[in-house]
């Protein structure tokens, strides 16, 4: 693991200690209340950072691999000349949508 998951690992536990220490020790008085802000933003932050990472990745996975399943078959959008028709993907399913020509 590189240094920067460890370091995540730490500021979240220092967050959280944070927050514990304040519950046990400060919170009957609500004394000392700049600890909370703190703490969450210390606790929370790795967190989300650790989601938007696993779900970029997730996602970048997913266009990889149509990607590779569109190029290993034979889609109709390969055999059109280029810029005559887009392919358009909504969920898991892809449409090749074609222009419309003027017979006028």
């Amino acid at each position: 693991m590189p240094w920067g998951c460890y370091s995540s690992f730490l500021v979240c536990g220092v967050g959280g200690l944070l927050l514990l220490w304040w519950t046990l020790e400060y919170h009957r008085s609500n004394t000392q209340q700049w600890m909370v802000p703190l703490g969450l933003v210390l606790f929370g932050t790795p967190i989300v950072v650790w989601f938007s990472i696993l779900a970029s990745q997730t996602n970048f996975l997913q266009v990889q691999n149509q990607e590779e399943e569109e190029n290993s078959t034979s889609s109709p959008a390969s055999s059109c000349p280029p810029c005559t028709c887009q392919l358009v993907i909504v969920g898991s399913e892809t449409y090749t949508v074609l222009p419309v020509e003027n017979k006028s």
